[in-house]
């Protein structure tokens, strides 16, 4: 986490809360308690927030699909697994920015 506090415009703001929940960090956001790490698509989702300006967008991370492999077989689990990851790359440019 201090990584990317000492890479943002403001390296020397103190974390005060470390808080793992990310609908949290949403809500506390939209109440103005702070500044957060959140996903690009909130933002299409809660228009209030914005990107803190002189940031760039974190393209390091990824999403993965993942089954078990005594799941992958079974027909009602490959359906899901399937639409889930069509939907992903259908909604990629939302996701990623």
């Amino acid at each position: 986490m201090q990584a990317l506090i000492s890479a943002s415009p403001f390296p020397r703001a103190k974390v005060r809360h470390a808080i793992t929940d990310p609908a949290v960090h949403i809500h506390l956001a939209r109440a103005g308690a702070g500044v957060t790490f959140l996903a690009v698509w909130v933002q299409s989702v809660f228009p209030e927030l914005q990107r803190v300006p002189g940031t760039e967008l974190d393209q390091s991370r990824s999403t993965w699909v993942l089954m078990h492999g005594d799941l992958r077989r079974v027909r009602r689990v490959r359906l899901f697994v399937d639409f889930l990851n069509e939907s992903l790359l259908e909604r990629r440019a939302d996701v990623i920015g």
